[in-house]
């Protein structure tokens, strides 16, 4: 994906703006180092593109070589978010330790809104965390309005989901976007 996104690029580009466009990786990807082949390669250098690693909450990460890749990546200029919050291994001890800019709440508390449910009631309560970190906070799987217009009510900074946008090949964005 990268190397495709590296191919698309220059045809993204629109002068003042400054995209973000965002990959997910696994912990182990984190925990490898692999991930820092990124850097290496040159692969997401552009200023008109802020890059986003997200991060899975599937799997937990290892802390002190993860951390340490973690800040190798904010330093360079990477934006850190931890995907899926609220599914996986992420705890609060964690997040202070693990040096993020974002919060991505999972699309099932999202989804769950509508009937009241336990999970949907712990969003007011990560948005307390997010700021008691100091983080931004994207909600996913946003389909209504009136989603939206509720996210916003609890603090939610950014959403995400096909009430904005469906996945799209890079000639349709330029299209619409650009």
């Amino acid at each position: 994906m990268i190397n495709q996104f590296s191919l698309d690029a220059p045809h993204l580009k629109r002068s003042g703006d400054n995209l973000k466009v965002s990959f997910n990786f696994f912990a182990q990807d984190i925990d490898s180092g692999i991930i820092l082949e990124i850097l290496e390669k040159n692969w997401l250098k552009n200023e008109h593109f802020t890059f986003v690693i997200e991060v899975t909450e599937d799997e937990k990460l290892s802390n002190l070589s993860s951390v340490e890749v973690l800040n190798k990546l904010r330093s360079n200029g990477y934006l850190i978010a931890i995907d899926d919050f609220g599914t996986g291994y992420s705890n609060l001890r964690e997040l202070k330790e693990f040096p993020c800019h974002i919060l991505k709440i999972d699309k099932t508390f999202v989804s769950e809104m509508e009937d009241g449910a336990i999970r949907s009631s712990l969003i007011p309560h990560i948005v307390g965390i997010s700021k008691m970190i100091d983080v931004a906070i994207v909600a996913e799987g946003i389909e209504y309005g009136e989603q939206q217009a509720a996210l916003i009510k609890l603090g939610i900074d950014y959403g995400q989901g096909y009430l904005f946008g469906k996945p799209m090949k890079p000639e349709y964005f330029r299209k619409i976007f650009l």
